[in-house]
């Protein structure tokens, strides 16, 4: 059983690092960053929920909600069980926002990076619908 630690800008900002610095898959994180402009980012906080993921005592992750229903799940150990907790919790404890046509789906949605093959796997084995590739356009 893994909990769920609500972000707290006093305790979690070097936690997060260390586990932002030791993710194996990342998305928009393409280059290291500095604690100074993680701990920026952090203060910023532009998520709408934010979560340490913990088992027993060792910190195996983070997850996030942001205002456009995009979920992130980053765990430093891909077993499906993590992920089911994860995706329990939040469908326990979260709804999506209402839709606004172009900028915002009704549901919640997950990027995975194309490399994380086990998170690709587990959402199909939940049956989980793809809906779009994305592609970067780097001009």
């Amino acid at each position: 059983k893994i909990s769920f630690l609500k972000f707290n800008r006093k305790k979690h900002i070097n936690i997060l690092y260390n586990l932002l610095i030791n993710r194996k898959f990342n998305i928009s994180n393409t280059k290291n960053v500095s604690i100074y402009e993680h701990r920026k980012f952090c203060l910023n906080h532009p998520y709408r929920s934010w979560y340490i993921i913990k088992k027993n005592n060792n910190y195996i992750g983070s997850m996030y909600i942001t205002k456009l229903n995009s979920v992130a799940i980053n765990l430093n150990y891909h077993k499906k069980m993590y992920y089911e907790e994860c995706l329990a919790f939040l469908m326990k404890n979260h709804n999506p926002l209402k839709e606004i046509k172009s900028i915002r789906p009704p549901i919640f949605y997950i990027n995975i990076n194309p490399m994380n093959k086990k998170a690709i796997k587990y959402m199909r084995d939940f049956k989980f619908k793809k809906i779009q590739l994305t592609y970067s356009l780097n001009i």
